[in-house]
């Protein structure tokens, strides 16, 4: 991502991110916020925009059988 924003030698107006599941285990669920903080901070200090946006889109809401794993996924 920052390889493809510095070649193109313009300002970045924002980020769009695209949440999917791979962040929905019991496991990682938790570490979730604040790898996002993380990530959009050092984006931030590496493009040099410290008031660079940030949106973040998640995947709806997961119907079905979960297999006790609900509490991730939300």
């Amino acid at each position: 991502m920052l390889a493809s924003a510095t070649a193109t030698d313009q300002p970045v107006a924002g980020v769009l991110w695209y949440q999917v599941g791979s962040d929905a285990g019991v496991e990682v669920a938790p570490l979730y916020t604040r790898r996002m903080i993380e990530l959009a901070r050092a984006t931030r200090r590496d493009l040099r925009s410290p008031g660079l946006p940030w949106v973040i889109v998640q995947l709806a809401r997961h119907f079905g059988q979960l297999s006790g794993r609900r509490s991730a996924w939300n």
